[in-house]
């Protein structure tokens, strides 16, 4: 059974599914581009959590001391 939801979300496809093929703006294709670059930043961070967090306190340290002169 197909619930009202599912017929939104199929006819919202179709929609832009028909636009697919036109050129994107570049406004678009900026978004597009920061949404996969910060979707695989997040499986990175996911894979090597480790590897982030000392990252991560490595610049707050170099932060820091740049900050503090």
């Amino acid at each position: 059974m197909v619930e009202p939801a599912d017929k939104a979300q199929a006819s919202g496809t179709k929609a832009s599914g028909a636009s697919a093929h036109e050129e994107s703006t570049p406004l678009e294709t900026l978004e597009q581009t920061a949404t996969s670059g910060m979707e695989a930043v997040k499986t990175w961070v996911r894979e090597h959590q480790v590897m982030a967090m000392v990252a991560a306190f490595a610049v707050g340290v170099f932060l820091g001391v740049l900050w503090r002169r």
